[in-house]
């Protein structure tokens, strides 16, 4: 970008748009706590300060801003509270998503805190803290487990390997790992149908399957060595799919076996 403009210029938006016709109803204006991170070409001048999407329990909505915390809004944009979950910055920005899950409003604070916290969705107290996060742009996502049950997932870096983990919602506390994406930064969030958790990530472009459930380390269902470095994949139909955010390429592998189904390129301009 040939001109990012000044950080004293920069405001965060919360807006709502009537979803028949597209028409703004509010916006919400919240105060920015500089400096943030600094808006550059290469990687940074594609993604913005607009990273992360809100969240809704269809009574309040939830966003997180990075260092400018995380707020709490009724549905008519008053804000109800603010609750500050670290001020430390990163050169690539902030981008994960606030996930609920009961009474919780959960963030994965990696650049400002470097911790995993569950808040009080009715007034932002801290219930819990996972400390010693580092290096991960992945959203906190739920998988229902067959016992009724439901745990959080998280898919995180490391070398040699990293790490796909399982966490109880009671309290955060680890219930299960196994080996996951190893790059010492991770994007891609996972995605948990039916039990089984699937991940990918990393520039050495890997998917990962885990059942969830377990305890202590567990044993991937498979690893393959097909993924993308940014993009999160979906599931439908037995079946797993995602653009590769580099080579315009559209993937899809068998979520049984990882086996690769195909991988076709996209024609146009490129996705970044």
């Amino acid at each position: 970008m040939q001109n990012p403009g000044q950080q004293s210029d920069l405001k965060r938006h919360l807006v709502c748009l009537d979803r028949k016709t597209g028409e703004m109803r509010w916006t919400k204006e919240v105060k920015v706590e500089l400096p943030e991170s600094q808006y550059q070409a290469d990687n940074e001048s594609k993604h913005g300060y607009a990273a992360s999407t809100p969240a809704s329990d269809g009574e309040r909505i939830y966003v997180f801003f990075g260092k400018s915390g995380v707020h709490c809004f009724d549905l008519k944009g008053n804000e109800v509270w603010m609750k500050s979950v670290g001020t430390g910055t990163h050169r690539w920005g902030c981008a994960t998503s606030p996930l609920l899950y009961k009474n919780l409003v959960i963030v994965n604070a990696s650049s400002e805190s470097g911790a995993i916290l569950a808040l009080d969705k009715f007034t932002g107290k801290e219930e819990w803290k996972i400390n010693g996060i580092k290096e991960t742009w992945s959203s906190p996502a739920l998988v229902n487990l067959l016992d009724g049950k439901t745990e959080m997932v998280m898919n995180l870096p490391g070398r040699p390997a990293g790490k796909v983990a399982g966490y109880d919602l009671a309290n955060g506390k680890e219930l299960w790992y196994c080996a996951g994406v190893p790059d010492s930064y991770i994007c891609p969030s996972p995605i948990s149908p039916a039990g089984i958790v699937y991940v990918i990530g990393g520039r050495q472009n890997t998917a990962v399957a885990v059942k969830a459930g377990g305890r202590g380390e567990v044993e991937p269902l498979w690893t393959t060595k097909v993924g993308s470095n940014v993009a999160s994949p979906v599931f439908h139909e037995g079946h797993i799919y995602w653009l590769h955010e580099e080579k315009n390429t559209a993937y899809c592998i068998n979520a049984a076996t990882g086996k690769q189904v195909y991988a076709e390129k996209i024609a146009g301009a490129g996705l970044t």
